[in-house]
């Protein structure tokens, strides 16, 4: 409808940018009728690192029909994997430690992942990366379009700009990956 063909209007006039910082930053700005997302080199590179420890702690199992991998990735072999080789959890503690009380987005120390792992690690990165993308999106459309969300606190935008960011991120996973 018209929502949606002034939504593409506005997203025509957004330029997506890194920002050289080790910050967790994501941030939608405007400049007239301009629209800048402006996401930090520091938040890319957790995300990477979280999403990391996150996948080493699926369970591989044989891959069927023509796939060249295949995990399980229920509580249940999670536990499995844990119990078997806490490195994801090691990992993910100390990817949080450096972040939280050092600055730095990676632990250093930690060899790549095995090749069976990087094609999961890579979908998860990208759902991840869409939807950081995808909520200042969000509030890009509410600041153009003046919309309030909820009773218009901070915290009702930010839970609308994550509501449209799911949306958008699972639609674009089925249609990218």
């Amino acid at each position: 409808g018209t929502q949606n063909g002034e939504a593409a209007e506005i997203l025509d006039r957004v330029l997506v940018g890194t920002v050289p910082a080790l910050t967790a930053d994501a941030m939608a700005r405007r400049h007239e009728e301009h629209f800048f997302v402006l996401v930090s080199a520091g938040l890319i590179e957790f995300v990477y690192q979280a999403a990391r420890a996150s996948v080493l702690s699926w369970k591989p199992v044989p891959a069927e029909g023509g796939a060249a991998f295949s995990f399980h990735n229920a509580p249940e072999d999670v536990d499995a994997v844990l119990d078997a080789n806490p490195l994801p959890i090691l990992w993910l503690r100390r990817t949080l430690e450096a972040w939280l009380f050092q600055g730095r987005p990676r632990v250093v120390g930690f060899a790549p992942p095995p090749e069976n792992y990087q094609a999961p690690l890579v979908i998860l990165t990208n759902a991840n990366e869409r939807f950081v993308l995808a909520h200042e999106y969000g509030h890009t459309l509410h600041d153009a379009m003046d919309i309030v969300a909820g009773d218009g606190s901070i915290a009702s935008e930010e839970f609308a700009a994550d509501l449209l960011a799911f949306r958008l991120a699972v639609h674009s996973g089925d249609v990218l990956d």
